[in-house]
């Protein structure tokens, strides 16, 4: 479908032209000045601005994703459609020097950075599957029970019989894993 066609509208970020390698939102609905202020929109992103230390990944991103609904981010490799996605459930502050430095994402009308929101909470209510495995920024047992300690499931005493368990299961328990656990995944 083409942008003038009556069933969907493209959203894109501000000063966004033809041809462009940057971020295409698309989905039915507004054009992207009406998404900032659609109430039916669940999640809305306003003007965001993301940073990898001094790099912009991200620049002036307007658009809307409506509830019970599938929406498309497409562009080419390395355009930012992962940071989008991870700035939206607070996993792109777990990057070393990666934040937001301007605008908003709000979920059901809530700014998802605001100073009252714990970000742990957002994870959980915002999830992120990634189409390849995509290890965090720490250790290789801390990212095997990254969900169970999220959710409660593993405490400080059982983590490593919980983690040697789950990596035995999978057949990825070496002789003695204990000694490389701390290493970076």
């Amino acid at each position: 479908m083409t942008q003038s066609d009556p069933q969907r509208s493209v959203l894109r970020p501000r000063g966004w032209s033809e041809p462009d390698s940057g971020l295409r939102f698309a989905e039915p609905g507004p054009d992207v000045g009406a998404a900032a202020a659609a109430p039916d929109h669940i999640v809305e992103v306003r003007g965001i601005d993301v940073v990898y230390g001094t790099a912009t990944a991200l620049r002036d991103i307007d658009c809307g994703f409506r509830e019970r609904t599938v929406t498309a981010i497409m562009g080419p490799s390395g355009c930012g459609k992962t940071t989008l996605v991870k700035s939206i459930n607070r996993t792109l502050e777990l990057i070393p020097g990666a934040r937001l430095t301007a605008g908003r994402i709000l979920f059901h009308g809530a700014d998802l950075y605001a100073a009252e929101q714990d970000p742990m909470i957002v994870r959980k209510r915002i999830g992120i599957i990634h189409q390849r495995p995509t290890p965090f920024p720490m250790s290789i047992v801390d990212n095997v029970l990254f969900g169970a300690v999220f959710h409660g499931l593993a405490d400080r005493a059982t983590r490593v019989d919980y983690a040697a368990y789950y990596l035995e299961l999978v057949g990825l328990l070496d002789d003695d894993p204990r000694t490389r656990w701390d290493a970076n995944a």
